[in-house]
């Protein structure tokens, strides 16, 4: 309960708000001393009767009142709330979250200078007429039960702004309900059933339109619409853009056809238009042409089943800075695709059987020629089973780096020397290491944030510098202390235990790191001698044959023959010094 004492102070500026009191009841004289409000809600009270408020409202003197919200009050007749010409100032009338079914002639007759209404989540089957508004900007119909607009609805709203149709049941956009509207600047007809839609006239300063979770099968409908910047016919049954679809004329900033069938893209489709954001996700695509966009900034193609990159796929494409290919069928790339995007920043090649194929020396080679500048990159899920040395060399920019996903063992830590003074974030998590080298974190000057969740920790001595430097790091290790992110898979005594609540006797891992010195500096004496053998073996070898060879040489100096004449026979003489001859 609450009473109003005394006239407020003309000098001030009242603004009452009781939204979501449980107000049951409102005495019939209880608003008579508000008589300088400028906004007021009583937003909420959904058990407040509805002939209660109007009796209240009768003697509030609303002659001042610019802001009224009445939303979620389970209103459902409110042909007689307004009908007072007190209300003539009102600019700003909320009754969304009401049960409203319908708007009737004369119902807001006295509001000639209502600037935004508010109808949204109500009951309401149809517009009759709402040509009493003539300076309403804004009108929001979303979240209602409209199955049909025509020529009429909207006639004599020439000064509407913004009009929210979206989460109705209109099934066709016909030529007419729009063609007065000439300084509409946004239309939302999202999540609608419309199949068709035809706009020949109107719309002239349209410039955001949303028509998606539609049935749209073409776009025909966007010939004339040359002045729209963001579109988005996302979530419609579009299969093919044909050839002029967009022209010259169109000038987008955002062009979102994400989540349709799209399959066929004409070479011509985009001709000359430009789309600083162009959304081609979650479609049926399969291989990738030129297609003109040489002005996109960023680019998502996510989502469909490409298996590959030609090189003239992205060229010229030199002002592209965000590239989106995570979730496709990408085994392999024409390594000069890249050529051209000397301004991109972020890469996302996750979800991808292309591990192998970036693993290849000449592949990592021509990627850090052209993608030195990038800032982000995300490999995560590709198949990776080896980090070479070489395949971050030349991103010295890079500071968010994903790898998470992959069946990495060991990482080292030269192989990220390149980003050493400016990755900050690395994410690890769901790989095969057992013990990560903390080395290979700490030579991160940068580093703020890694992920190494979900790796298969082997609980040992081995573990132990790791578990350390996770302990004792500034760098934010994620989900650290959840035991379902990092705990032990072995040995057995460990399992399933928190890494952070995994002890071990230092001592013995001390004294076995010993042992294992001890061991190794032996096994290396061992080898060593061993080599000294094998070698002092294979020279005496090599001496033995080069003496047999010699002596092989000497023998066959020595043996001579002597030609007699035909009355003595031919004789074989040899003697122990081969430089002497004898003659018969």
């Amino acid at each position: 309960m609450f009473e109003v004492t005394r006239f407020w102070d003309r000098r001030h500026t009242l603004h009452v708000n009781l939204s979501a009191c449980n107000i049951r009841y409102i005495h019939p004289t209880a608003l008579a001393k508000l008589d300088v409000v400028e906004s007021f809600s009583l937003a909420g009270n959904t058990h407040l009767p509805a002939k209660t408020l109007q009796e209240a409202m009768k003697n509030f003197n609303v002659s001042g009142l610019r802001s009224l919200d009445l939303s979620n009050m389970n209103l459902s007749n409110i042909a007689k709330m307004f009908t007072r010409s007190n209300y003539r100032r009102l600019v700003n009338l909320d009754l969304s979250y009401n049960h409203i079914t319908s708007i009737t002639k004369g119902m807001f007759f006295y509001l000639v200078n209502l600037d935004t209404l508010n109808l949204n989540h109500n009951r309401i089957g149809g517009v009759v007429d709402l040509d009493e508004l003539p300076q309403l900007h804004h009108l929001n119909l979303a979240y209602n039960y409209i199955g049909e607009i025509d020529e009429t609805t909207f006639e004599g709203m020439q000064e509407l702004r913004s009009l929210d149709l979206s989460h109705n049941a209109l099934q066709k956009i016909t030529e007419t309900p729009f063609e007065t509207l000439w300084y509409l600047e946004s239309l939302d007809l999202s999540w609608n059933r419309i199949e068709s839609m035809a706009i020949r006239t109107g719309l002239e300063s349209l410039r955001t339109l949303h028509v998606g979770a539609n049935r749209i099968t073409d776009l025909n409908f966007m010939e004339r619409l040359v002045g729209v910047r963001r579109f988005d016919v996302s979530n419609n049954r579009i299969t093919k853009i044909e050839a002029g679809t967009f022209t010259r004329k169109h000038n987008f900033a955002l062009l979102n056809l994400s989540a349709n069938a799209i399959y066929d893209v004409s070479q011509q489709a985009f001709r000359g238009s430009t789309q600083d954001i162009l959304d081609f996700s979650h479609n049926r695509l399969v291989g990738l042409d030129n297609f003109g966009w040489r002005k996109t900034k960023t680019l998502h193609l996510n989502g469909n089943s490409i298996l590959n990159i030609s090189v003239n796929t992205f060229k010229r494409m030199n002002q592209l800075e965000t590239l989106l290919l995570n979730d496709n069928k990408l085994s392999a790339f024409h390594t000069e695709c890249f050529h051209d995007m000397r301004n991109l920043r972020c890469l996302d090649l996750s979800t991808n059987p292309i591990g192998g194929y970036l693993e290849s020396q000449q592949v990592a080679v021509i990627l850090n020629r052209y993608l030195g500048q990038l800032e982000v990159l995300s490999l995560s899920h590709v198949g990776l089973e080896d980090i070479p040395t070489y395949m971050f060399a030349n991103m010295t920019t890079l500071h968010t780096l994903d790898l998470s996903g992959n069946s990495l063992r060991h990482l080292q830590a030269s192989s990220f020397s390149a980003m050493k003074v400016r990755l900050r974030i690395l994410r690890l998590a769901h790989n095969r290491m057992s013990a990560p080298n903390p080395k290979t974190f700490t030579s991160l000057d940068a580093l703020s944030s890694v992920d190494l969740s979900h790796n298969p920790f082997v609980c040992d001595c081995q573990l132990l510098p790791f578990r350390q430097w996770m302990l004792n790091t500034n760098v934010s290790v994620v989900n650290f202390h959840s035991v379902d992110s990092y705990h032990c898979v072995a040995p057995d005594a460990w399992r399933d235990t928190a890494i952070a609540n995994f002890k071990i006797d230092e001592t013995a891992c001390a004294q076995q790191y010993h042992k294992i010195i001890i061991i190794a500096v032996v096994a290396g004496v061992c080898v060593l001698i061993i080599v000294i053998i094998v070698v002092l073996i294979c020279r005496h070898h090599c001496q033995r044959r080069k003496q047999r060879k010699l002596e092989k040489t000497k023998y066959s100096a020595m043996t001579n023959t002597v030609t007699l004449p035909n009355s003595v026979h031919s004789v074989h003489i040899t003697s122990d010094k081969p430089s002497k001859k004898a003659w018969l």
